[in-house]
């Protein structure tokens, strides 16, 4: 066995501790969790790829959006679910979850089953260095994605003075700040153009520039005597948006 002197075993031990130290402040990929309490996941809406370690079901979309509201919104693959959430630091609480009651083929339904575990099991939330989002559960569930190019906001100035931020967060769902309200809605079906239902109001888009926003009445009825025209604010939205 060699043997070191004193000072020189002292210098290792402390050399080894510091390279301990460099590598678990550098290795881990993640972005300081403070930056999580600036607002940097707000508004944003990640598309999830990765479900606790597997991928998730071909052409569907499972997505997630936390609202600066305080509620965030998001796609199973199937049903869209939605509720309150509080950020500290890195430290994560969701809930509690609510969702539409959609029936989806047998595959869709196991994974919105595991995308919801996870959701409400929930304690951590992280962007790693190359932007994306990671949820994590205590027991080693995660939910991994990033940011989705869908997720552009358009603003929408309505006839009665209402000012809209309308964002897609998947092709078959929207997401519609009204008078401080988050609106989440599905795509519904229709005759013609983009039609959505959801949080108790109708959207229904005839072409990019112009839409319709209408209330619904406790049993689900279109409110048509209080439906509003709204016109995309084109002094706002670039060239490639202004198109009928």
């Amino acid at each position: 066995m060699t043997r070191y002197p004193r000072h020189l075993y002292l210098l290792l031990v402390a050399g080894a501790m510091g390279l301990v130290a460099c590598s678990s402040s550098t290795s881990t990929g993640v972005s300081d969790p403070s930056a999580l309490a600036e607002g940097t996941l707000l508004e944003r809406t990640f598309q999830i790829e990765d479900v606790s370690g597997r991928g998730i079901v071909d052409s569907s979309n499972v997505t997630l959006m936390f609202g600066a509201d305080g509620r965030f919104s998001g796609n199973t693959g199937c049903n869209t679910v939605f509720g309150p959430y509080e950020i500290t630091g890195a430290a994560l609480e969701l809930g509690p979850l609510a969702s539409t009651k959609k029936l989806c083929a047998p595959s869709l339904m196991n994974q919105e089953q595991a995308v919801l575990s996870v959701l409400s099991r929930a304690t951590r939330v992280e962007l790693d260095r190359e932007g994306a989002l990671i949820l994590r559960t205590d027991d080693g569930g995660s939910l991994r994605g990033f940011e989705s190019t869908l997720s552009t906001l358009q603003t929408y100035l309505c006839d009665d003075g209402a000012r809209l931020e309308v964002g897609y967060p998947t092709q078959d769902t929207a997401r519609i700040v009204h008078r401080g309200q988050t609106l989440d809605m599905t795509l519904a079906q229709s005759a013609s153009g983009a039609r959505y239902i959801g949080s108790g109001w109708e959207w229904w888009s005839k072409g990019r520039l112009q839409a319709s926003l209408a209330p619904l009445s406790d049993d689900g009825r279109i409110v048509s005597e209080k439906r509003v025209t709204c016109r995309l604010d084109v002094s706002a939205a670039p060239d490639s948006q202004v198109s009928s």
